[in-house]
């Protein structure tokens, strides 16, 4: 089984900002189930849609010749969960971008209500090609690619560059500051 970090890309300007959404499926929802919690998205899948997103921005910018492989966040704060049927939409802006880095603010809502921010969300930018087929992302993104405006797509929330926070100070303001884990494969 492959999870989907993004199920749609709505808008993006070349090294700046980004919008998508992430609809969560019953496969998602249900993986905390067997620990005897409710139905919902792992935090861990709702900061992939941050990541993919930044991820995707990397690709469209560079023409496909650079990805970004998630390193850290300064801060990471989950407000409420996402269940069965609910989709929130992510916002990326860039902070920063260095030639081997990039630096992002996030913002993940399910309408007005903030599920998630992440502030100073850190890439390392590398060559797709070394990781994989630029081709296999071209295609995809031809079936992801619905820009606002065309059914289905969502409307963007509005995130500044610099600041994640949103508008509404709803929410247990859950926060998380660990950085991601490192990746250890060969």
């Amino acid at each position: 089984m492959k999870f989907r970090g993004l199920d749609r890309l709505t808008a993006w300007e070349a090294w700046r900002t980004a919008v998508g959404r992430k609809a969560v499926s019953f496969e998602e929802y249900c993986l905390r189930q067997g620990l005897g919690e409710p139905e919902r998205l792992p935090e861990s899948l709702v900061l992939q849609a941050a990541f993919d997103l930044a991820n995707w921005l990397v690709m469209l910018s560079s023409d496909y010749r650079l990805a970004g492989r998630p390193i850290g966040a300064e801060q990471v704060c989950f407000h409420r969960f996402l269940g069965p049927g609910q989709a929130m939409t992510v916002a990326v802006a860039v902070r920063e971008r260095a030639a081997d880095r990039l630096i992002f603010d996030a913002v993940g809502r399910d309408g007005s209500r903030e599920i998630f921010h992440c502030e100073a969300g850190e890439m390392e930018l590398l060559p797709l090609p070394d990781l994989e087929d630029p081709d296999d992302r071209r295609t995809l993104f031809s079936e992801i690619f619905h820009p606002e405006g065309e059914a289905g797509a969502c409307p963007a929330p509005r995130i500044q560059p610099g600041s994640s926070r949103a508008t509404t100070g709803e929410g247990s303001g859950r926060r998380t500051t660990s950085p991601l884990p490192e990746d250890r494969s060969p």
